[in-house]
């Protein structure tokens, strides 16, 4: 599976591709950490797209280097604050994106970007950052599914677990189903 990561914060940026390097075998991340990145990495991206996109919503325009262009008049009007959001907008633009998951996934509450939310394609997903990952690494599973890519191989009782958990759209994404997690065999829906 082949995920492109834009975060402009390092250490968060670290601690996703730790997570995600720890519950995904076969995996190859590319880190953008800036919306100069993206924007200077999209035409090479439209040539090979990532399996799914992770992209934080609050973005940086570039580092503190001076050596950067200043930033177009859409970025200075538009500013930082929804920078992942016009970052979006450009991979939607795209055909080579037209099924690309893309998972907006940032320390705002649904409730700071639902207007802008309001009209997304159902490939783009948003996810609140919290102090765990477990709700991004749920969701991937579920986008690894979706993409064909071949799930990780967990083992004892995480194979037990994961073979219980049912992914659904909604609040949580998932279900498990306790009596097949349990017996660790199949329920009478896998017969």
């Amino acid at each position: 599976m082949r995920i492109l990561l834009v975060e402009d914060d390092l250490e968060q940026a670290n601690a996703i591709e730790t997570a995600l390097h720890s519950h995904f075998s076969d995996l190859t991340i590319w880190n953008l950490y800036d919306e100069y990145a993206f924007r200077c990495a999209l035409p090479s991206l439209r040539d090979d797209p990532p399996d799914i996109v992770i992209m934080d919503v609050i973005l940086r325009w570039h580092s503190t280097a001076p050596s950067f262009p200043p930033p177009p008049p859409d970025v200075r009007e538009g500013g930082v604050y929804r920078s992942g959001l016009r970052c979006l907008a450009m991979l939607l633009k795209s055909s080579e994106f037209s099924k690309t998951p893309v998972v907006l996934y940032s320390a705002l509450d649904r409730g700071n970007v639902s207007r802008e939310l309001e009209n997304l394609p159902d490939h783009v997903f948003f996810l609140t950052k919290d102090s765990s990952d477990t709700s991004l690494i749920l969701h991937l599973r579920s986008l690894q599914a979706a993409v064909g890519a071949p799930p990780a191989a967990p083992s004892g009782w995480r194979s037990r677990l994961w073979q219980s958990i049912e992914v659904k759209p909604g609040w949580l994404g998932f279900a498990i189903d306790l009596k097949r997690f349990i017996r660790g065999k199949p329920s009478k829906r896998d017969r």
